[in-house]
């Protein structure tokens, strides 16, 4: 690493550091005041959003110092996106993915993990010709999650297999063809290592190369100890917490399990994996009661078909739309869903999240200029006006017209990026 990035990386861990520490009174005081407030929905709303404040502010630190948490790497692989042409790697052409049930497959890593295996999966598609597929496959063998990416490309020479980990290698036959820098590979192994991993490298004969990550599998020795975790951080109530370890229980008895695999370990990992999402679906139904009373709003004004996988988002900006006049026609929470719902309501505007589960934004503006070519897109992104993003976007769209809202968002951006559709 040169002494740029590693000035960059102390920077940049002193101010997340700075800010853990001076946010911290602020946080005791916000729960001071929200102890105050009158039991009920909006309480839980608002105490719900500040632990999910901390725990950004807390994760933004872990992924600069490697802080480690269980996941399911099933979930964490289907959910990539690829850089290049933001579509989720499931919807991906030219990948093919396939896994072990997947209720097998839990690993503790760091935040950087996923952006390890991003990195191997794109260099795979780069190093392809555009027709070859790219196979990413996950398995579970003993005590190990397997993952491999197996690719038909250019290949390595096995004289240089032992070499291309090594900081600022190439191949020769590279070097000319491709840019890079040849730090991606060391980093990634330092990562995968760092997670207490391996990554090695096949010959995919008769062309190509295999890349082969090892993780261990999520281990616990004890189920009953290892509820206080989920006890402590994620559950009021440990009646419902018998309620689901029985129906975890259940669902991978179903699966038959060999007998080598460790049965608590296997409960613990989906259970808590199924207390978050029941947790951060709790925090969202509120919002979607509200959801039905912003589209019962000005039922004769213009049209907007909104599109993200945030109910929060969905809310916020629907009543920002509502007080421009426009009518919420309905919500999406994908791209896939998008694409129905612009061919069922034909709206004025659709306003696109960049970055969905199960198709992308760039995704579904593909398909719905296919069926109408004078669609107007809004799409919402945190990069804002980013150079990158809009030459992903015109080199999807060509000369179409599209908008970006820049998260954060205000009610005056929103009406600000509305002008170049010209409704008024």
């Amino acid at each position: 690493m040169e002494k740029k990035d590693i000035d960059s990386t102390i920077i940049y861990k002193t101010l997340f550091k700075l800010l853990n520490h001076d946010t911290r009174n602020t946080f005791v005081k916000l729960n001071a005041l929200i102890s105050d407030l009158g039991e009920g929905a909006i309480k839980d709303m608002i105490s719900d959003s500040v632990r999910e404040l901390n725990d950004i502010i807390e994760s933004s630190q872990g992924f600069l110092d490697g802080k480690k948490r269980i996941l399911s790497i099933y979930d964490m692989v289907s959910e990539l996106t690829i850089t290049k042409n933001k579509i989720n790697l499931t919807n991906h052409d030219r990948i093919h993915f396939s896994n072990d049930p997947k209720i097998y497959l839990y690993a503790e890593v760091s935040e950087l993990f996923h952006h390890a295996i991003l990195n191997i999966i794109e260099n795979a598609l780069k190093y392809s010709p555009p027709t070859e597929v790219v196979d990413v496959t996950i398995k579970r063998i003993d005590e190990s999650i397997i993952l491999t990416v197996a690719d038909k490309g250019i290949g390595i020479e096995t004289d240089q297999l032992e070499k291309i980990f090594d900081q600022g290698y190439r191949a020769p036959e590279v070097i000319h063809k491709y840019h890079g820098t040849g730090t991606g590979l060391w980093i990634t192994k330092n990562i995968i290592c760092g997670d207490g991993g391996s990554i090695d490298i096949l010959n995919n004969k008769p062309q190509g190369t295999i890349f082969r990550v090892t993780i261990p599998a999520f281990h616990t020795e004890d189920l009953e100890s290892s509820m206080d975790i989920v006890i402590e951080n994620y559950i009021n109530d440990p009646v419902d917490l018998d309620k689901c370890i029985k129906s975890v229980k259940t669902l991978i008895d179903m699966h038959a399990p060999p007998e080598n695999y460790h049965y608590d370990s296997l409960v613990f990992s989906n259970l808590l994996n199924y207390v978050r999402k029941e947790r951060r679906n709790k925090n969202e139904s509120h919002f979607k009661e509200k959801l039905l009373e912003v589209k019962s709003k000005n039922p004769d004004g213009r049209t907007v078909l909104i599109v993200d996988d945030s109910s929060y988002v969905h809310y916020y900006l629907g009543s920002f739309f509502c007080e421009l006049g426009y009518r919420v026609v309905d919500y999406a929470e994908n791209g896939r869903e998008a694409c129905s719902l612009y061919s069922k309501y034909k709206p004025d505007v659709v306003s696109l999240d960049i970055t969905m589960p199960v198709m992308s934004g760039l995704e579904a503006s593909e398909k719905i200029l296919e069926e109408d070519p004078d669609a107007n897109l809004l799409f919402l992104s945190g990069l804002g006006n980013h150079r990158g993003l809009i030459d992903t976007i015109e080199s999807k769209l060509g000369d179409k017209t599209y908008s970006i809202l820049t998260k954060p968002f205000t009610i005056d951006k929103l009406e600000e990026s509305l002008k170049p559709f010209n409704l008024q």
